[in-house]
């Protein structure tokens, strides 16, 4: 009942390029229980290729999201320090949607595709600009990546499949 545990120092997941091709439609699925959501430098970094413009940054309210040439923020999480929670976001080609606990609460559209080169990361944001990288601090035992956009009724499934072992609302 959550076994992976990102320190908020160096701790993070390496996903090579065959996890997810370039440009290609997907799903990201977490379960997480952070130490420090609302510190931006220990937030949760979700799958991102940061020197090449694909990235996904969670906060307390939302997430920050890039692909290539676009990029935007979406709002409607309310997580919680020492609290599970489940997102889940799909990319279909067009429109990025965003699940909190199973429910939708937000979606952009999003027609730019990405690159993988195979430094896709979960739980650290790197060689950033500032020279600072984001660290994520806290528990987070579920990580799935699907290559296509999930439905509605799986991203159900999946909350439903992982809502008592986590005790999720």
């Amino acid at each position: 009942n959550g076994g992976l545990m990102f320190d908020g120092t160096n701790t993070y997941l390496q996903l090579s390029s065959d996890v997810l091709s370039s440009s290609s439609p997907y799903t990201l699925n977490v379960v997480l229980n952070p130490t420090d959501i609302n510190n931006m430098a220990n937030s949760f970094p979700w799958y991102n290729t940061y020197g090449n413009g694909f990235w996904h940054h969670v906060t307390s309210t939302g997430i920050a999201w890039r692909h290539q040439g676009q990029y935007g923020d979406m709002s409607g999480l309310n997580i919680q320090n020492g609290v599970w929670s489940m997102l889940s976001l799909t990319w279909d080609g067009s429109t990025l949607i965003l699940y909190f606990n199973g429910t939708q609460v937000n979606s952009a559209s999003c027609t730019a595709g990405y690159y993988n080169n195979g430094s896709a990361r979960i739980g650290m944001l790197a060689t950033r600009s500032s020279g600072y990288d984001y660290n994520y601090n806290g528990k987070a035992p579920v990580n799935q990546v699907y290559n296509r956009a999930l439905t509605a009724k799986e991203i159900k499934q999946n909350y439903n499949h992982y809502k008592t072992r986590f005790n999720l609302t």
